[in-house]
């Protein structure tokens, strides 16, 4: 191989990489920001006007301000349409027309432009359908196949040019869903509507190519069976079982993919998802003008989705680290001390790497001693600060949390910031702590709960200073039911994860009114979405899924770390309390989780469930 072919294939390369990038962004942009096209005194030429969609199609253009031409075999039903269009006030006229026959669309063409002008916007919606399926006429199939496949061809081929000359146009084909996914109960008109769509397509490829995209739009509409005919209807009922389009609902969906400019639009709504990806995943054919006719097309195809694909990954990549808050003070925490659960492993490990760094003495609350000594030395190591402890402590046990407390309370003269890091989480497999409480909420919040209380006096003693909240923005995927979930067993582990955070951010918010003016600030946080390894348990292949969203959306530890951070350090947060926090700034929560009269029923309940007695610190 010669080195101008190496450099051609690397060339191309580069080409498709900006390319992709371009029309992902474009077609991503479409999804959410648009803007409607004026067509007040637009010329709209529609074939197959004088009836079903096409009428509708017609009435609605003339509402938004076209100028209407209905192009009809049938011309009193195109007149018709534009009696109903000009006493409306607007302007319409009918020409009688074949679309299977080259000379009558080219004397159409002729006549419009020059009764009225070039044509602005082409609507190709004449159509046939029938419900016979393979039992109908050959006849009839060929005579379907010419005016759903060979018509819009050559009316699009007779107005291209003039569209080409006057630099501006937009050409639209009414296919059909039955021309993406294929109906087994109707397959001449299915393979008629494949040729539909796969003209569109190619056309819409062949406009880019030859730059003429930016003044000839396209837009293929793929609507559900209409009810256009009383045969229709019956079909469905008798074949699919669900029912019809409404004429007038397909119309304004129509027209309103038109004033958008959109490429591929599927009516009803529920199909859109399916076309949106097809929008922003760049089709194939404008490679063509590039150096790949040295290999096959399906090699073509893979290339430019798997661009598609790490482009958007990429993007994807790019936007996670863009909005990632970090905490750049350099504030220092030397004299004060601070209490980590779960500080063996993940953001807890970090948050105890940073904090030291800052002079701090760190407690390492840990239930894994073998790993949490072995983070301790490397803390050191790293860090050169040698007042990192590790003590034992297992969440889910309440004897645990009361004899870990009771060495605190012995040990230690002041706590400055207590920070509710560890967390469990599993996929499927239901289990119970050793005091009879489903585990995930054992850890998570009953756990917590039982400490804060008993270090509560000594948090006091140590005021000004903080409790931090490790909770989760996946609280937004369950509800807390106080009748189910305080010590639900039969839940799906994973869902009770989600509702776990919810406790977590319900006490912290409760927790907070409570300790007002004693100088203790309780906030809660959304770490982000990071790789910690609390869902080590999920299973093969989900796990395989789980690798690649880590990949795309996940933070990395230390960025993880930065809004625990932030409230366990940050001097301008010194007052502020009851808040959630998320990339370093408040943010707001979900209504639903925001209650006071849930927060006080999780609280009452969560006393009884963690046996606190008479004996023990309250928290009124």
């Amino acid at each position: 191989m010669s080195f101008k072919f190496y450099f051609l294939i690397f060339w191309d390369v580069l080409k498709t990489i900006f390319v992709s990038c371009g029309l992902i962004c474009i077609e991503i942009t479409k999804i959410f920001i648009y803007k409607r096209k004026d067509v007040r005194g637009k010329l709209a030429l529609v074939t197959g006007g004088g009836h079903g969609l096409g009428r509708g199609i017609s009435l609605r253009l003339a509402e938004a301000g076209c100028r209407i031409i209905i192009a009809d075999v049938n011309l009193e039903a195109a007149e018709k349409t534009c009696k109903e269009i000009r006493d409306m006030g607007l302007e319409a006229k009918a020409y009688k027309v074949d679309v299977t026959k080259a000379d009558e669309i080219a004397k159409l063409r002729d006549n419009v432009f020059k009764d009225l002008g070039p044509v602005d916007i082409l609507i190709n919606n004449a159509g046939l359908m029938s419900t016979s399926n393979l039992d109908e006429t050959p006849e009839n199939i060929e005579t379907m196949l010419k005016v759903n496949v060979l018509g819009p061809i050559l009316v699009t081929k007779c107005f291209l040019d003039q569209m080409k000359e006057h630099r501006n146009g937009h050409i639209v084909c009414i296919a059909s869903m039955a021309g993406i996914f294929s109906s087994p109960h109707n397959i001449p008109y299915t393979a008629s509507k494949f040729g539909a769509f796969g003209f569109m397509s190619a056309l819409e490829e062949n406009l880019r190519i030859k730059r003429w995209r930016k003044h000839i739009k396209t837009t293929t509409i793929c609507p559900y069976y209409i009810n256009t005919r009383d045969d229709i209807v019956d079909f469905l009922n008798s074949e699919i079982r669900f029912p019809a389009l409404e004429t007038k609902k397909a119309a304004y969906e129509t027209v309103e993919a038109i004033l958008r400019e959109d490429r591929v639009v599927a009516i009803p709504g529920y199909q859109k998802p399916m076309c949106k990806f097809l929008n922003i995943l760049p089709l194939t054919s404008f490679l063509k003008e590039m150096a790949w006719f040295e290999f096959p097309n399906t090699s073509t195809i893979y290339f430019t989705l798997a661009f598609g694909v790490v482009t958007i990954i990429f993007l994807i990549r790019l936007w996670v680290k863009a909005t990632c808050g970090m905490f750049t003070s350099s504030v220092r925490m030397d004299g004060k001390t601070v209490l980590i659960t779960g500080a063996n492993s993940g953001i807890g490990k970090e948050t105890a790497r940073d904090l030291a760094k800052r002079g701090a003495r760190v407690i390492m609350a840990c239930r894994t001693m073998d790993t949490a000594y072995e983070a301790r030395d490397e803390i050191i190591k790293q860090t050169g600060n040698e007042n990192i402890f590790v003590k034992k402590l297992d969440l889910s046990s309440q004897k645990s949390v009361r004899d870990f407390a009771a060495e605190i309370l012995k040990t230690e003269k002041r706590i400055d910031v207590l920070i509710h890091n560890a967390g469990y989480g599993n996929t499927f497999q239901k289990a119970k702590s050793v005091d009879g409480i489903e585990l995930t909420m054992a850890t998570n919040h009953y756990g917590p709960f039982l400490l804060t209380h008993l270090l509560i006096d000594l948090l006091k003693k140590s005021a000004p200073c903080r409790i931090v909240v490790v909770a989760s923005g996946w609280y937004r995927l369950a509800r807390f039911n106080l009748k189910k979930h305080l010590n639900h067993l039969d839940g799906l582990p994973a869902y009770l994860y989600y509702v776990s955070k919810n406790a977590n951010i319900m006490f912290a918010m409760e927790l907070a009114k409570r300790l007002q003016g004693t100088g203790i600030t309780v906030n809660s946080l959304h770490p982000g979405v990071i790789d910690t390894g609390i869902w080590r348990n999920v299973p093969f292949p989900l796990s395989i899924g789980l690798a690649l969203i880590n990949f795309c959306f996940f933070k990395t530890v230390v960025e993880g770390t930065q809004t625990t951070i932030t409230l366990a350090c940050s001097e301008e947060l010194n007052d502020v309390t009851g808040k959630y926090f998320s990339d370093c700034k408040e943010c707001e929560l979900q209504p639903y989780v925001t209650i006071s009269e849930d927060h006080k029923r999780l609280w009452e309940e969560s006393i009884k469930i963690v046996k606190l007695t008479d004996t023990d610190p309250k928290i009124s």
